[in-house]
């Protein structure tokens, strides 16, 4: 039987490592990620207010606390325009990465 182990880089949330061994017949499945910005609107009671560039809203993400969110709370504090990338898999939806819009 062969055997075949795979090695991710990392979550891709967390950084945590998994590995996993399994036969070479079976099937692994990979999760699903997708990758969607957002504009900025407010920042309510520690979610993000954003809109979608179709002109969908949502205010379920909550402000990350780490330095990104700090980023964020600073950027939209001083007037400023900013586009927010969220990043979806497993359930989880995460702010990634904010930009300056000019």
């Amino acid at each position: 039987k062969a055997v075949v182990s795979t090695q991710s880089t990392g979550n891709i949330f967390n950084g945590s490592r998994h590995d996993e061994i399994s036969q070479a017949h079976a099937t692994v499945k990979c999760p699903k990620v997708t990758r969607a910005i957002y504009q900025l609107m407010n920042i309510d009671d520690d979610h993000l207010d954003l809109m979608h560039e179709n002109g969908s809203t949502r205010c379920d993400i909550r402000v990350p606390s780490n330095e990104l969110g700090d980023k964020i709370r600073e950027g939209f504090d001083e007037g400023a325009q900013l586009a927010i990338t969220i990043l979806s898999s497993m359930g989880i939806e995460e702010a990634i990465e904010s930009k300056e819009i000019e």
